[in-house]
């Protein structure tokens, strides 16, 4: 029998919603790698892949203060648009996301390599539609600032860093 490994960092968003009537449940996954939830011998759930970090470019070295971090994460986290570019193959119900002014999770982790994180998410009214993560990683004398994006809908959404696309996620994923 294996033992249940321990994840150090947030590993899921779960929401419920109401959807014709009936309860519906999206789990994403956070993480830099796959996994499952087990009941015993069942798996009630897998991740389907891990989660992609790409590098922060033209940012200085990660702060050794809290509050140094602090204010880069916000400052980095400003940069980013996303847009719902919706369903509709015309695109008559795209809409800029809003970045929900306060963090939805800040997290220092006791890893070698992760030296702060923080989830961000933006949203139509107060539904999130996609999440950003930026983590401060120390890979072995350098340390930078890395962020992935996740999706929480089913409808299409791209992400900008300065004008500039850098995360897409197609419409009615399997």
């Amino acid at each position: 029998m294996t033992r249940p490994r321990t994840i150090d960092r947030m590993a899921t968003a779960v929401a419920t919603y109401v959807w014709g009537g009936k309860i519906m449940h999206e789990f994403d996954s956070l993480s830099r790698e796959k996994f499952s939830v087990q009941d015993d011998s069942l798996v009630v759930w897998e991740s389907k892949k891990e989660l992609s970090f790409v590098p922060f470019p033209d940012v200085p070295d990660v702060e050794a203060s809290e509050a140094g971090r602090s204010r880069r994460l916000k400052s980095m986290a400003s940069q980013f648009a996303v847009t719902m570019l919706g369903w509709r193959r015309d695109l008559s119900d795209k809409e800029l996301l809003r970045r929900m002014p306060r963090a939805l999770y800040r997290y220092k982790l006791q890893s070698d390599d992760c030296l702060d994180g923080v989830l961000f998410t933006y949203a139509l009214e107060t539904d999130s539609e996609a999440i950003l993560s930026i983590e401060a990683i120390k890979q072995k004398d350098k340390t930078e600032w890395q962020y992935a994006f996740v999706r929480q809908t089913s409808g299409e959404l791209d992400a900008r860093l300065n004008d500039q696309i850098v995360w897409r996620a197609d419409p009615h994923p399997t």
